[in-house]
């Protein structure tokens, strides 16, 4: 089935980008230092990029076009460098790209492993996962803090970004000591310090460092913000991690997604009171309890006649499900565009081991239940399901927008109303055929009414 021209499949399909990738600049012990572009002459070539393709996480930078030349710093696979030039083989190829990998300094890396690519500028959009993330910007409604940025002061070389905060929450990416990061909140800890600051720590992607290992300063009178350092979620730091504070969010856990210090200096004065962002109406609180006519703590019967209100389905059109291990019933309905154009859903009612009574709601979206929907209309349905969920209102706590997740999937929207019951808003890693088409995508929508409390059967510690 044929996609958008907008989306373009490459290579391995299977690593769904849903996040851009930013350009990685990494100097550590091992680089050496290099002329500024002012005093070599060196010229960046504003068509084009180089993008590490590498099999491994990293790619080693060497002072010179060969195998056996000084290795200068090492890039991180999937960054962008700007060009400056290339060295051909004898066949012609493009064998080596020197490239700057870091402000001002420059070294040479593999065509073998890397290739060139044409700036942003002059190119269309790629990847299916592309379009998830262009919705990301109008949708998560995060405000910069003008008057502050967060100054990265960790003992190591490199400080961890964590999707919430806390200690036990998935790594997001890591920001160089000397970073300034825009700044979004705070997060207290019980005794009112600032043990968390939530930062914008790439463009367009946040998450929350230790406050034990950055501090808050004022930015300078009539400058922007400084710049956003940039992730790198492969690269290892060599000293020092946060450690744990007392905080007041118990956090979910939630798998993720993928730095150059700044140098320039900061004066901490007291920003004109006109640059105070203006105080926006806040979006009304989000309620989740249940899909549609079937609510939480209805019993079976109840939610075959809120089946029959929604969508005139009834008897043996409503399959009955006993999971095997769980020991609970589910009722499951087809619904033929549950959305514009999305194709048939299956929809199933799951009831508690216990309560028997409706717990939560799954709605499943194109590949397995339609295999005539193409993957364009699957993230058409993603996001227009976000941009709905987004103009209501969630718990800090839990809280995820546009996450990549360690099996390549895309956690679009994760929250929590005032009683702690969830929406979560889930695409899945595409699985495409041996010549890379009817690529399948399945988009799965939970409503849960007590999300880490599933009403299941469960041994007792003692029965065996």
């Amino acid at each position: 089935m044929n996609i958008h021209p907008n989306f373009f499949w490459t290579g391995r399909v299977r690593k769904l980008m849903l996040i851009p990738l930013l350009t990685v600049f990494l100097s550590g012990s091992l680089a050496l230092a290099q002329d500024s572009i002012s005093s070599t002459g060196l010229k960046i070539d504003p068509e084009y990029l180089v993008l590490v393709t590498t099999l491994g996480n990293l790619l080693k930078v060497r002072q010179q076009p060969t195998v056996s030349s000084t290795v200068v710093g090492r890039v991180a696979n999937e960054s962008k460098l700007p060009l400056v030039t290339t060295e051909n083989a004898t066949n012609g190829k493009e064998a080596w790209f020197q490239v700057e990998y870091a402000q001002g300094k420059f070294g040479w890396v593999s065509g073998g492993y890397s290739k060139k690519i044409r700036t942003v500028k002059k190119t269309e959009p790629s990847k299916i996962a592309q379009q998830v993330e262009d919705s990301q910007t109008p949708i998560t409604e995060l405000k910069i803090d003008p008057e502050y940025l967060v100054l990265i002061t960790t003992r190591g070389n490199t400080l961890k970004v964590r999707q919430q905060p806390t200690v036990s929450s998935p790594v997001a990416g890591r920001v160089a000591k000397g970073s300034k990061l825009p700044f979004v909140t705070t997060e207290n800890a019980a005794n009112g310090k600032e043990a968390w600051f939530q930062v914008e720590y790439a463009q367009g992607k946040f998450g929350w460092v230790s406050g034990d290992y950055s501090k808050k300063i004022r930015t300078a009178k009539k400058t922007e913000p400084s710049k956003v350092a940039q992730q790198d979620s492969n690269i290892e730091p060599p000293a020092q991690d946060e450690k744990p504070v007392v905080t007041n969010t118990k956090t979910q856990k939630s798998s993720a997604l993928p730095s150059a210090p700044v140098t320039e200096s900061v004066t901490e004065s007291v920003t004109e009171p006109a640059q105070k962002k203006k105080v926006k109406t806040k979006k009304p609180w989000a309620k989740i309890d249940g899909f549609r006519s079937a609510k939480f703590g209805m019993k079976m019967q109840e939610v075959r006649e809120a089946i029959y209100q929604d969508f005139n389905i009834q008897g043996k059109k409503i399959s009955i499900i006993n999971h095997p291990t769980q020991h609970t019933k589910n009722l499951a309905i087809t619904v033929n565009n549950l959305l514009p154009n999305s194709g048939d859903s299956r929809v199933v009612y799951g009831f508690g081991y216990q309560s028997k009574k409706l717990a939560h709601v799954n709605i499943l979206t194109g590949f397995p239940v339609d295999s005539n929907i193409s993957a364009q209309q699957v993230v058409n349905s993603g996001n227009f399901l976000g941009k709905i969920f987004f103009k209501k209102r969630y718990q800090k706590d839990g809280f995820v927008a546009h996450a990549k997740l360690n099996d390549g999937s895309v956690l679009i929207f994760r929250g929590k109303d005032q009683k702690g019951r969830m929406v979560l808003l889930r695409l899945s890693n595409p699985q495409p055929n041996k010549n890379n088409k009817d690529i399948k995508v399945t988009l799965n929508l939970s409503y849960i009414e007590k999300p880490g409390q599933p009403d299941t059967y469960q041994l007792k510690e003692n029965d065996f």
